[in-house]
């Protein structure tokens, strides 16, 4: 009997503990972050960081976060979206949302330091916050911008975060009748812009990936100094693409007329 009773008491903590650790195993949660590229019915598509586009689908058990609490999504969007781990090996992938936040500032730079960070003010919730962000681009002091972040905010005197995407006034387009004095830059939709030039406009160069390799491919063992380098960055030729960074100010002209802050020529 007692013999009995012990292989009962075995075969039930045998039964048991298995499934006590299943129990106790937390549920993973992955993210998925990036701009938002198309809204479609019962989800987005999300142009993610790392896996490239998803499919992201939402049901009514999504939770909304951020500035979703009060405004629809919208293309151009940055997310961060929670989902269980499950994703399928369409093309593209697809995932159920569990979690989709959307945390938005925007004012104007007031200062920009010497480690790339800078000063926003005139955030309708913060006000003023301290800026950090890793992303390689030129900043104005007065120019508009609109920063992304992660939700966490440091709350120092001011306030602090750690941008992950972040718009500045921007057009871009293709260049004619180039002058000393700026150019005309005519957009994707054919729309033209009287775009001038100072002494303080900045000329910048950004080459397209395959443009890149093919490029260091053709390199030879001559070397470039750093004035020829500079040459081929500074020259704005008629016929270029390029991305115009000003500070939000265009006229009601027509055509419409905006300052260059930079000129990025694209390769």
């Amino acid at each position: 009997m007692k013999k009995m009773m012990m292989t009962l008491l075995s075969l039930v903590l045998a039964l048991t503990l298995p499934l006590a650790a299943v129990a106790e195993e937390p549920e993973m949660d992955l993210l998925l972050e990036g701009l938002v590229t198309e809204i479609v019915d019962g989800g987005f598509v999300l142009d993610d960081i790392n896996q490239g586009e998803v499919m992201v689908n939402t049901s009514e058990e999504t939770v909304l976060d951020g500035v979703l609490l009060e405004e629809d999504l919208q293309v151009g969007m940055y997310v961060m979206v929670d989902f269980n781990g499950m994703m399928t090996f369409s093309l593209p992938p697809q995932v159920h949302a569990d979690r989709i936040g959307c945390y938005r500032l925007s004012g104007s730079i007031s200062e920009v330091f010497e480690d790339g960070s800078f000063l926003l003010t005139g955030d309708p919730i913060y006000d003023e916050l301290i800026v950090h962000t890793a992303l390689d681009m030129n900043l104005f002091v007065d120019m508009p911008i609109t920063a992304y972040f992660n939700g966490a905010v440091a709350m120092s005197l001011p306030a602090q975060v750690g941008a992950l995407h972040i718009i500045v006034p921007t057009l871009e387009g293709s260049i004619s009748d180039l002058t000393e004095e700026g150019f005309t830059l005519t957009d994707a939709e054919g729309t033209a812009y009287e775009v001038k030039l100072t002494e303080e406009t900045l000329l910048s160069l950004q080459m397209e990936e395959e443009s890149a390799e093919e490029t260091a491919e053709e390199e030879t063992s001559e070397e470039v100094t750093e004035e020829e380098e500079a040459e081929v960055i500074l020259e704005l030729m008629d016929g270029q693409t390029v991305k115009v960074i000003y500070n939000g100010m265009m006229t009601r002209s027509i055509p419409a007329q905006i300052t260059a802050l930079e000129i990025i020529i694209q390769r």
